[in-house]
């Protein structure tokens, strides 16, 4: 939490203390001096990004900042107890808190009985040191973040952890959000596969609203319209808490007053701050960590050879977009000369080898999947968006994972986070952009092992373009954090 400290000079005395008081599970209090809840307030205060571009910002009816602390409520998060904790104490702000808080940060007992009876029933392989881990500090703490990267196996994880809290907890209502209907169906797949009970297991989506069983597994958008039952669950699990916008979580989870365990898994946490502490209120902070670096080094998940295409465009294209990103993605996306590179990427596929295309815009993917199923009739051409229903994107992921010379051209919505497709070998980003959550989970659909590959190869196409150019600089900052090994050639 050092990183969000905040400066306010010398140390002071306090004659009047703040004392914090548990509302409900969603939420805590401080009451009193109003002089160290202004320096509350200033320590959960953050500028919005881009915020000098809003309307409201230029009309200066909005200050351009979130404020996390309600200075006339007294009202913070309760995931934020923790950061509380050292804003007092960097200020030298005496605190008493309500102890029903502080025993919900304070790790407990592990039944090693029950959890080695757990390990045992499951007997699909051997759990990954990082799998049990994780499960093991899901455990310990009320609430609480896994930032496990992309392919790191977190459905067992979580299949770890729920199967300790069915023996330990019986009765629990319990509500797992995924980010999106495709989903839904891959998880609950997946946990009746390792041996899960369906009988335990219900979805609450567009086509399918059951609310009944123990274990209900739905979107947000779903989910956030039946707030009786939010305010009944007794645990919430937000999977891919990254994929929907932190505020839209946090909404949800605000709702959840009684559930005492709030938990979530990511594959990477957004870069924005006020993302982050949208984050931290609801569940935390984070518990474990496992890095894509040090999956690769231990053999879990496919090396990968990322390259990246600086594609140039002639002097007249670039004074057409200058300081207008509308024009200069219009132009990239009619761009004859990037799609000649993208059709002889295809060309250069080896036989029996399967590739996933992302895009951003629904007219430009269609686009792109039109021309290039034209140009190779001989390969098994699919296409996937927000309009392909959900049971055919899960029939398409089905072929790509056991069938050969499969090409999908699909939106980032939909195959961007926690699709699992083992049978990849090439992904090419036909998407602009800096988003480096998007960009780790766009990589992370082919990082799954399978026996037909030794690596992954990830087209980046850096269009040279102003915008686009600044962020290719951006996703290469990315690559190198994440020590991805990169080439960089001129086209």
């Amino acid at each position: 939490m050092d990183n969000h400290k905040l400066s306010h000079g010398g140390v002071r005395s306090s004659e009047i203390m703040l004392t914090v008081e548990k509302i409900n599970e969603s939420w805590i209090k401080l009451i009193g001096d109003y002089d160290d809840k202004r320096m509350v307030s200033d320590y959960f205060t953050r500028f919005v990004p881009n915020y000098m571009f809003h309307p409201k910002y230029k009309t200066g009816q909005w200050d351009g900042r979130i404020r996390f602390f309600n200075l006339t409520t007294g009202m913070l998060p309760f995931g934020l107890y923790g950061m509380l904790v050292d804003c007092t104490q960097a200020n030298n702000i005496e605190m008493v808190a309500d102890p029903e808080i502080i025993e919900s940060l304070i790790p407990h007992d592990i039944d090693e009985e029950v959890w080695q009876g757990v390990l045992d029933g499951f007997n699909k392989w051997v759990p990954h040191d990082h799998q049990i881990e994780g499960a093991r500090k899901l455990i310990e703490y009320d609430r609480g973040l896994l930032e496990h990267a992309t392919s790191s196996g977190k459905t067992v994880t979580l299949y770890l952890y729920l199967s300790y809290l069915l023996k330990t907890q019986p009765g629990k209502r319990i509500m797992v959000v995924v980010p999106t209907k495709g989903l839904i169906g891959q998880f609950v797949g997946d946990f009746k596969d390792y041996g899960f009970d369906p009988e335990l297991l219900g979805k609450y989506f567009g086509e399918e609203k059951c609310l009944t069983r123990q274990i209900t597994v739905g979107t947000w958008q779903s989910l956030r319209k039946v707030p009786d039952f939010l305010a009944e669950v007794d645990i919430c699990i937000a999977d891919e808490v990254h994929h929907a916008k932190a505020n839209e979580i946090k909404q949800l989870f605000e709702l959840c007053t009684k559930a005492k365990l709030k938990k979530g898994v990511t594959g990477s946490l957004p870069d924005d701050d006020c993302d982050i502490l949208s984050i931290y209120g609801t569940f935390a902070n984070v518990l474990h960590e496992v890095h894509t670096e040090e999956l690769i080094e231990k053999g879990i998940v496919t090396p990968i050879d990322v390259i990246q295409l600086q594609v140039g465009y002639e002097k007249h294209e670039k004074q057409m977009c200058r300081k207008d990103y509308r024009k200069e993605k219009e132009i990239i996306q009619l761009s004859t000369k990037r799609a000649e590179i993208v059709r002889r990427l295809v060309g250069r596929q080896k036989a029996g080898e399967n590739m996933l295309l992302l895009f951003d815009e629904i007219d430009f993917g269609k686009r792109y999947y039109e021309a290039l199923r034209l140009a190779f009739p001989d390969k098994k051409w699919f296409y996937v968006s927000g309009e392909t229903k959900t049971d055919d994107r899960e029939a398409t992921r089905q072929i790509a994972s056991t069938e050969e010379d499969v090409n999908i051209v699909a939106s980032l919505g939909t195959f961007s986070t926690g699709i699992n497709i083992p049978r990849l070998h090439t992904i090419i980003a036909l998407w602009m952009g800096k988003s480096s959550i998007r960009l780790r989970q766009s990589i992370g659909r082919g990082l799954r092992k399978h026996e037909s590959k030794e690596k992954l190869l990830f087209f980046d196409i850096a269009d040279q373009l102003p915008y686009s150019k600044a962020h290719s600089v951006e996703r290469m900052r990315t690559y190198l954090k994440e020590g991805f090994p990169v080439r960089s050639l001129e086209i």
